[in-house]
């Protein structure tokens, strides 16, 4: 009994799903909108039959319920498909720009059980008129059925969209020939054909015109976990994101007038990414770049994160950034080696969403190329000139010989790649005696920061830096910059007297009573690296004064003893000679944010109460020691006095 029980609870699960699946193919869907819309679904928005129209008495009219996306979609059964058969949706839309901020078609290819194989979209244009907007897509083994879908993002509740005269068509995939220019083409016309998924009610006064002619396709096989090298980086392919996993919101592949491009698209606050795995040399140089555009606010960047293993699994090794894309659009690069237990690699185009509000990521031309040691910078004549004068005229000199100076570039590198390491050698900085230095020469340097914080919550809302100057003179802190691998930030017009630190803090990090504080609204960049980062600070002029790598990273490494990731917790404190020369650097387990300061500090009054005890003993600790050693004198000639009195 129970066993007919359970067949006939299957049987009726079965026919309702069968059931819903007849209802959703909808086959005579209300193409040109003349018959009250059937066959097509609506969400978060009120439908209407309305003019004006593109083709025949009226057009398909969306009014938005708030500012969540609005979508009229439906679902055909692709008739005659075949792998390699190419799927061609196309719509007419009257959007205007005052009241939508995206309008999209979308298509997706869909398994017998419903499961999306494949999906495409193209933007459809703006403006006070009907316009044509059309995507094809390859269909991939077991295409059964395709979604048309119109997606439009409302700026205010009431926005409304018109749509009229749409199209789903299928061509068979072409047949090789013996002739190696041939290829097939597609035909998108809106008649009716024996290819064709309906008969159209109504002939357009006009037909869109395809944005290219997809080649033909092979059967699709499984995609590999790691390609031995960066493969469909232009988006081109005719498998659409082939090669690329989306992880959090929708990928999906678009048009551009230059061809294809990735999208990715996000409706929530946290971080998402496309990414493809590729096989890497162990301590390989290598060179990361990729078109990125993201909606306004939020963030867009490429990450390289390496892994010991061959598939790209398991834990991540290191990771490095490359700046944040221009909000209206960039080329970002990244030029680095890649760790010496690294043997693949994940390429990632980052989206880092301002909020919830919908935001899309825009993607192309993405490469990972094979690259080289960076060459040692020119020296700089002017400052090899300095250098000698100085000493021929009996002026002391410390830090490198003439023949050793270098330099950064003196234009400032765009806000889209990093203008790498400028400066090499047995110091990370150039500098020559404080009281006989150039204008060029900036005594500011980087002091201490806190890459890993034991805070709970993200690190990036717990990190600092801190940068101290060693002149004489007070320095500005206007026009310079602090860059890691996630972006650049400008320093705030702060004047920073000699001998005294500014700290630049995240939002919720704790610098207890630093005087010389900015704070900012989010976290450092896109957050210091815990195993590896670098960090550099950078002139108006864009010349680099000081930079700091640690852990994985080695950009600023060059020639400097090894500089281990610090401990969650603990500091990375740099230490300086009075010329500005570099002396170490030592992991400070009391870290002490704008602590650094000697006898040309800020007034008493603003003083720390404290000093940090390092595992080191530093000049930084006498201080306190001999503080310690004052109080216990003071202490032990009141005990003698209280003594010889008791005596007598």
């Amino acid at each position: 009994m129970l066993r007919l029980s359970g067949t006939l609870l299957v049987g009726l699960l079965m026919a309702v799903a069968l059931s819903t699946l007849a209802a959703a193919q909808s086959p005579s869907a209300d193409w040109g909108f003349e018959a009250g819309g059937a066959g097509w679904r609506v969400s978060n928005a009120a439908f209407a039959l309305a003019t004006p129209a593109h083709s025949g008495a009226s057009a398909g009219r969306l009014t938005a319920f708030n500012t969540e996306p609005m979508h009229i979609v439906t679902l055909q059964p692709l008739e005659g498909a075949r792998a390699g058969s190419v799927a061609t949706a196309s719509v007419w839309v009257l959007a205007n720009p005052a009241e939508v901020a995206r309008v999209t078609l979308q298509l997706e290819a869909f398994t017998e059980g419903l499961t999306v194989l494949a999906r495409r979209e193209a933007v459809a244009p703006l403006g006070g008129a009907f316009a044509p907007v059309e995507v094809s897509l390859v269909l991939p083994a077991g295409a059964a059925f395709g979604e048309l879908s119109v997606v439009a993002v409302p700026l205010h509740e009431g926005a409304r969209i018109l749509v009229d005269s749409a199209d789903l068509t299928i061509a068979a995939a072409s047949v090789a020939t013996p002739t190696p220019t041939s290829m097939a083409t597609v035909t998108p016309t809106p008649i009716a054909s024996p290819t064709s998924t309906r008969t159209p009610t109504s002939t357009p006064t006009s037909t869109p015109t395809s944005t290219r002619t997809p080649t033909a396709s092979p059967t699709p096989v499984a995609t590999p976990v790691v390609f031995p090298s960066l493969t469909n980086g232009d988006f081109e392919d005719p498998r659409g994101l082939y090669g690329w996993s989306g992880q959090g919101g929708v990928a999906a592949s678009v048009v551009r007038s230059s061809g294809y491009a990735a999208s990715l698209s996000s409706a929530s606050p946290s971080t998402k990414w496309l990414q493809q795995g590729i096989g890497v040399a162990s301590g390989g140089w290598y060179r990361a770049s990729a078109w990125l555009h993201a909606t306004e606010g939020s963030d867009a960047w490429l990450r390289i994160a390496w892994y010991a293993s061959d598939d790209a699994s398991g834990g991540q090794v290191a990771v490095v950034d490359s700046p944040l894309a221009d909000p209206h659009g960039e080329v970002v690069a990244v030029e680095v080696r890649a760790p010496l237990d690294a043997r693949s690699a994940r390429i990632r185009l980052m989206l880092r969403p301002a909020s919830s509000a919908p935001a899309t990521l825009e993607a192309d031309d993405a490469r990972f190329e094979a690259g080289s040691p960076p060459l040692p910078a020119t020296p700089s004549a002017t400052a090899a000139a300095t250098v000698a004068a100085l000493a021929a005229a009996g002026l002391p000199v410390a830090g490198p010989s003439p023949e050793s100076l270098t330099r950064a570039p003196a234009a400032a590198p765009s806000r889209g790649a990093d203008a790498g390491p400028g400066l090499v050698g047995a110091s990370a900085v150039t500098a020559l005696h404080r009281n006989v230095q150039p204008a060029s020469l900036r005594l500011l340097r980087i002091t201490e920061l806190l890459p890993d914080p034991v805070e709970p919550g993200p690190d990036a809302d717990f990190e600092w830096i801190e940068v101290a100057n060693l002149g004489t003179d007070a320095e500005s802190l206007a026009g310079f910059t602090l860059q890691d691998n996630g972006g650049t930030l400008e320093l705030p017009p702060i004047e920073v007297p000699a001998g005294a630190a500014f700290v630049l803090r995240a939002a919720r990090a704790d610098t207890g009573r630093a005087v010389l504080v900015h704070t900012l609204d989010r976290g450092i960049s896109n957050g210091l690296g815990n195993a590896g980062d670098r960090v550099a600070l950078r002139s108006p002029e864009g010349d680099l004064v000081d930079a700091v790598s640690w852990g994985s990273d080695r950009t600023y490494a060059l020639g400097l003893p090894e500089l281990p990731a610090p401990t969650a917790g603990r500091s990375i404190l740099r230490r300086f000679n009075d010329d500005g020369s570099f002396v170490d650097a030592i992991e400070s387990a009391q870290p002490s944010p704008g602590e650094w300061m000697d006898s040309r500090a800020l007034p008493v009054d603003h003083a720390p109460a404290h000093l940090a005890a390092l595992d080191q003993p530093t000049d930084r600790g006498w201080p306190l020691l001999l503080a310690i050693a004052g109080a216990a004198l003071a202490l032990a000639g009141a005990d003698r006095v209280r003594r010889v009195l008791q005596a007598r």
